[in-house]
């Protein structure tokens, strides 16, 4: 799993994160999935609500393996550092949709 924050402030900030489970292990490829497939891949966008400095929900766009949606992972690097690559994919919460395009991240290892 790779997740993140767009800003310092985690408390408020919108996250990201992009979940892929293999049972052999990552390689320096691309995957995909495109709504219910048996590829374990999913990503999600979160919104935390705010009214009057008190927080009030979380908006949630996932997409992957839901109906409806699709989500492409392409590692670019796998080194002693961490992990590097690229993502794309069609978000879903109920019937709203977010597309993600040209989406980048380096993560080290935890």
């Amino acid at each position: 799993m790779i997740a993140g924050w767009e800003t310092n402030d985690i408390d408020k900030s919108p996250s990201f994160d992009i979940s892929l489970v293999l049972p052999d292990g990552a390689k320096e490829t691309t995957y995909s999935v495109n709504g219910n497939t048996s590829l374990e891949l999913d990503g999600q966008y979160c919104v935390q609500r705010w009214d009057a400095g008190a927080h009030v929900d979380t908006d949630c766009h996932m997409g992957g393996r839901s109906d409806g949606t699709y989500f492409t992972l392409t590692i670019t690097s796998l080194s002693r550092w961490g992990v590097k690559g690229k993502f794309s994919g069609l978000l879903r919460n109920g019937s709203s949709f977010l597309k993600v395009t040209d989406g980048e991240f380096a993560a080290p290892y935890n």
